[in-house]
């Protein structure tokens, strides 16, 4: 019975073999009748340019494959030691495959089914070079059965390349075609941008460095990661003298060489213009968004952006984008060479009309983009989109909300302290906003609670925190990582959008040399925050602008709202704010984080950028009460003010007329105020006797506040003795009378 059982499972076992090698078998028949015959494809180099189109529809640059982009040049006037070094990191087994390498395929298969990733690559040279030139429509692949359709035929090519042209044929084709970052295509072009010199003329460690670039064009560009394109080159002057291309003597020479050093030393030239700093943003998103969405490595995006004959409908304002970038590098601005980022949107569709990422007149392309990689210490911005945000929206405060701002210290016992250096007291949030206090923002965080915060963060698209970051240091700004200025902005751009959050982007659409719409961003928004607690938000907002933190940053005859934020030791300054038409955010510092001097620059050009740009702009009103009532409240305690009182203290009238959403308007009256009447003369509690004055006091105040000084006065338990006659209050007056008549008479 036992081995009747054996006997079935082994031929079940042997049926489902079969049957699985048939099904192959067939799928690989399929593919190969599908594949392209090699007649009719053409493997060496040629490409599509592409197009960047500005807002309105007019180019604003083109993206060159052939002339500008790719110089080709002959294998016999390509370095020796420049070929092996590809050979060496791509394809060890170039020379003795024949256009597959079965080996490869074979190790990455085992380590794909051993740790379940399936991320080692084993294309040959000879692959390589059909999906830079033949299977260019890898673009359209949407799933993995896609991929692996295109990679049996791809391989099936191979095969049938090799057998027609030479493996030097398939070099000198692949080596001018490949994407070697920062623009380039082919060996020759790269030899120019990155040391200034023909290809023939590189040495060594050059061609180690440029060998390396091809797995990455942004990670291994030098120009872009000198420390990890160092580490690749390290990698290929390895696998050189593992393999036999090279000695020991000549990897000891080319690793100390300082390839680096001659980055600096040698412009380069790739024969087009430099890209501005919008386009260089632009470009990055669509390599993120096609490797997100066909899967795609990021060599492969490359490729498609310089030859896939894209047209890129971008949402530059080339008018605002100059605006931005001759401010950026106005000298009168800075006392020591500050960097700077800038960040510009348009309020209603969220799209970014123009981006900076330096202070430095830019002179290459692709470089490092402080507005959208360097992530900084947001400092007091952050508290608006944080707790402000979730206080008011989940209608816990309302703007007229009294918090002490007094003493305080975090929940590990870490004092607090305000970057004006006091304690108000008892003050509304809207004050609070005003003046940035540092001790009602960790009050309001513990209100809300951290992870109410956080959501709401993670709802402005805010994506760089992470579980270090969740304690109450974010409630002023003390990030463990830092945020974006293109993701603060973009949060800003919310709150000026009735609440409607919509992921900041550089292009509406991209469309293949078919017409094809490959990519496209629809403006989706998100209602994130209500619109009342948007507007209240902004309210708020105008008042840093007008009488706070932000009144270097007032434009006169526009409608702006904003806030200001700086870190200890004014190591990072922001200013983020908009009008009804453009939402912008600048950070200033250093890269090191050495502290400023100064965090005033970054306001006053905020203040020049908002300014011309509006010139001509229609005037809208920025605020838009119409989901909101007001009410007259005392500021000291948040309810209903009492005339004659609350207008009328010893600290001055302390009344508002404010602003609350629907429902959450204070219904009782002022409770912290006491009016007294006192003897004018000694400040005693008046009896009918004495010449009076009405005054009004607080009842209490936090300790250690500014507030404590209009409290009610100990003095006025007692009562005046002093008069004690209804003449006395006529003497009082009539101080015409000479007192020594007075003490003679009576």
């Amino acid at each position: 019975m036992k081995n009747k059982k054996m006997k079935f499972i082994f031929y079940s076992f042997c049926l489902f073999a079969a049957a699985l090698c048939g099904i192959i078998a067939a799928f690989l028949t399929i593919q190969i009748i599908k594949a392209p015959k090699l007649s009719e494809i053409d493997a060496s180099p040629e490409g599509y340019l592409s197009t960047i189109l500005d807002k309105d529809g007019e180019v604003v640059n083109t993206l060159y494959v052939t002339e500008s982009n790719r110089i080709y040049v002959g294998l016999e006037y390509i370095p020796k030691e420049l070929q092996e070094a590809f050979i060496a990191i791509e394809d060890a087994r170039f020379y003795s495959h024949k256009g597959v390498d079965v080996q490869g395929l074979f190790r990455a298969f085992v380590h794909g089914i051993t740790t379940g990733e399936f991320d080692q690559g084993a294309s040959t040279i000879t692959q390589q070079l059909l999906k830079n030139n033949v299977f260019t429509d890898w673009m359209s692949e949407k799933t993995f059965f896609d991929s692996v359709c295109r990679k049996v035929q791809e391989q099936f090519l191979a095969v049938r390349l090799e057998q027609k042209y030479s493996k030097e044929w398939i070099l000198e084709n692949y080596l001018n075609t490949i994407n070697l970052g920062g623009g380039t295509r082919g060996v020759q072009v790269a030899a120019q941008y990155y040391f200034g010199k023909d290809v023939s003329e590189l040495s060594l460690a050059e061609c180690a460095l440029i060998a390396g670039i091809t797995k990455n064009p942004t990670r291994y560009n030098p120009r872009l990661n000198a420390e990890k394109s160092i580490e690749r080159q390290t990698l290929v002057l390895n696998a050189m003298l593992e393999q036999g291309y090279i000695s020991q003597e000549e990897y000891d020479q080319a690793v100390f060489e300082n390839v680096i050093a001659a980055l600096e030393d040698k412009e380069g030239s790739r024969g087009v213009k430099v890209f501005s700093w919008f386009e260089d943003a632009l470009l990055q998103q669509i390599v993120e968004d096609l490797t997100a969405t066909y899967r795609y490595t990021e060599e492969d995006a490359w490729n498609l952006i310089y030859s896939g004959g894209l047209t890129i409908y971008s949402t530059v304002d080339p008018v605002l984008q100059k605006i931005c970038e001759a401010e950026a590098v106005n000298p009168e601005w800075y006392r020591d060479n500050e960097e700077i980022s800038i960040v510009m949107t348009d309020v209603s569709s969220g799209a970014v009309q123009a981006i900076v990422g330096s202070s430095q007149k830019k002179t290459e392309s692709l470089v490092y983009n402080r507005a959208t990689e360097a992530l900084r210490q947001p400092g007091s911005t952050i508290k608006i989109v944080g707790e402000y945000a979730a206080l008011l929206d989940q209608q816990e405060a309302t703007l007229g909300t009294v918090i002490a701002d007094e003493p305080y210290e975090y929940s590990d016992g870490t004092k607090l302290s305000n970057s004006y250096g006091t304690f108000y007291g008892m003050i509304s949030l809207r004050d609070a906003i005003k003046t940035s206090s540092n001790v009602v923002a960790l009050k309001a965080y513990q209100m809300a609670s951290e992870e109410k915060v956080f959501e709401y963060l993670e709802k402005f698209g805010i994506t760089t925190l992470d579980e270090q970051d969740r304690n109450e240091a974010v409630s002023i700004g003390g990030t463990y990582n830092g945020v974006s200025n293109l993701e603060m902005t973009g949060a800003y751009n919310a709150i000026a959008n009735d609440g409607c959050y919509i992921r900041p982007y550089f292009y509406t659409q991209i469309t293949d040399r078919n017409g094809n719409v490959i990519l496209e961003n629809k403006n989706d928004s998100e209602q994130i925050i209500k619109k009342s607690t948007a507007q209240l938000l902004t309210s708020a907002m105008q008042d840093v602008i007008s009488a706070g933190t932000g009144t270097n940053a007032a434009v006169k005859g526009v409608e702006l709202a904003g806030k200001s934020g700086t870190t200890n030791e004014m190591k990072d300054a922001w200013f983020v704010g908009f009008s009804a038409h453009y939402t912008c955010g600048i950070w200033g510092g250093y890269d090191d984080h050495s502290p400023q001097k100064s965090s005033a620059y970054v306001k006053k050009i905020w203040k020049k950028i908002m300014t011309e740009v509006h010139e001509g702009k229609e005037k809208i009103q920025l605020l838009d009460p119409a989901n909101l009532v007001t009410a007259e409240i005392c500021t000291k305690c948040g309810k209903l003010a009492v005339d004659g009182m609350c207008n009328d203290t010893v600290q001055g009238n302390m009344t508002k007329e404010e602003y609350f959403a629907v429902g959450t308007e204070p219904v009782g009256e002022c409770s912290c105020h006491v009016k007294i009447i006192l003897c004018e003369k000694n400040g005693l509690k008046a009896n009918s006797f004495c010449p009076k004055s009405e005054k009004t006091y607080l009842k209490e105040a936090p300790e250690g506040t500014a507030d404590c000084e209009y409290v009610l006065p100990k003095t006025v338990e007692k009562s005046c003795t002093e008069h004690k006659y209804f003449w006395d209050t006529w003497f009082e007056k009539e101080t015409w009378i000479d007192d020594e008549v007075i003490r003679r008479f009576f």
